[in-house]
């Protein structure tokens, strides 16, 4: 069994040698290079695509590249990547594809870097039909990629104030004016929760349809994030699925009218919702005056409403933990091997951790 982290770093070197074959072909002359920003922006794009197991991310992925296979069950991070000519212009799109639920959420640490930070989207799929496992799928998941993201930006800021300026006001440009800013934290990079198995999720009864909308709707408000019906069974939703991701991938237009309709598949884009539409959570009181309240409000009503599981329960996901491929020497190494990332993870928030204050005292 492999290191899962240094499979994961492999990915990465074999995507940015792909990247650096692609720049080969496409070179153009000096007069018309810009800056790595204007450059990436034109030519590249790179989208995260997580969430919960079994809920069609392999099949999207081979729909939007044509493949007509059966999809493999992904086992940790996997890579992959589209091209296309546009203007004469070569265009990459990388993607990149977390299994496991949240198990493996640390690995979306390498994906995220500096240079492509303006070039990055991220799509979480949410299983409509598991909604006790909500919490424990989507905040590992969100909290690594805050946590990056928050890492990013400060290096950015030390480095490339202007450049920090630029991607900040761009993240908060849809907010600025609505009368929820105060409580909406929006990711520096676009994020949709794409709603996953709706084929099965339209057959529940109304009230219970309309609390988990209800529900994924706040969530996704707060933080900024578009909503999304998907199903790999309906073409409909799977044509939907496409344009997303050409959207990410190529920048090509998404023509959706909004929709609310708990009946209906949902479509809500980011920033075009409020509080007000949406409506009273289970035991909300209060006027909310930030994000955090926000988040604890969304928290509550989501045990109220479904008793959340606890994350430690989708560890059984991870495949290394099925008995029936026990094998003695190299579950040892499996089990050093995890250890030594743990500690690699502790050390390096630690380090971080450290830096940050020492930081908060110089500016004292």
């Amino acid at each position: 069994m492999p290191d899962l982290f240094e499979l994961a770093k492999e990915r990465v070197k074999q995507a940015s040698q792909r990247r650096l074959e692609l720049s080969e072909d496409d070179a153009e002359p000096a007069q018309n290079e810009g800056t790595l920003s204007e450059i990436n922006q034109r030519h590249e794009s790179c989208t995260l695509i997580c969430g919960s197991a079994s809920c069609g991310k392999t099949s999207l992925i081979n729909r939007f590249l044509d493949k007509n296979e059966t999809p493999a069950k992904t086992i940790a991070l996997e890579y992959c990547y589209a091209t296309r000519t546009r203007n004469n212009i070569k265009e990459l799109a990388n993607i990149w594809e977390l299994g496991g639920g949240s198990f493996l959420s640390n690995l979306l640490d390498v994906t995220l870097t500096q240079k492509n930070i303006e070039i990055t989207s991220l799509i979480l799929f949410i299983d409509l039909t598991q909604p006790e496992d909500i919490h424990a799928t989507v905040m590992p998941i969100l909290d690594v990629i805050r946590k990056k993201l928050d890492q990013i930006l400060r290096e950015i800021n030390d480095k490339q104030p202007t450049l920090y300026d630029k991607i900040m006001m761009k993240s908060k440009k849809r907010f600025e004016e609505h009368k929820d800013t105060k409580i909406i934290k929006p990711f520096p990079i676009p994020v949709v929760m794409m709603l996953a198995r709706y084929d099965e999720f339209q057959n529940y009864d109304t009230e219970r349809k309309k609390t988990t909308l209800r529900l994924l709707r706040y969530f996704a408000h707060i933080n900024g994030a578009s909503l999304q019906s998907y199903s790999s069974n309906m073409e409909n939703l799977v044509t939907r699925g496409r344009s997303l991701l050409s959207h990410f991938a190529f920048n090509t237009a998404i023509n959706l009218p909004n929709s609310i309709d708990p009946l209906k598949p949902v479509f809500v884009t980011a920033g075009s919702d409020s509080i007000e539409s949406i409506g009273p959570l289970s035991g909300s009181h209060g006027f909310i005056n930030t994000y955090q309240e926000a988040l604890e409000q969304w928290t509550y009503a989501l045990n109220e409403d479904f008793s959340q599981k606890h994350a430690d329960k989708s560890l059984p996901e991870d495949p290394t933990l099925d008995k029936q491929f026990a094998e003695l020497e190299i579950d040892r190494i499996v089990d050093q091997r995890s250890r030594e990332l743990e500690m690699y993870i502790k050390e390096k928030r630690d380090r971080q951790a450290a830096a940050e204050k020492a930081q908060q005292k110089l500016a004292q």
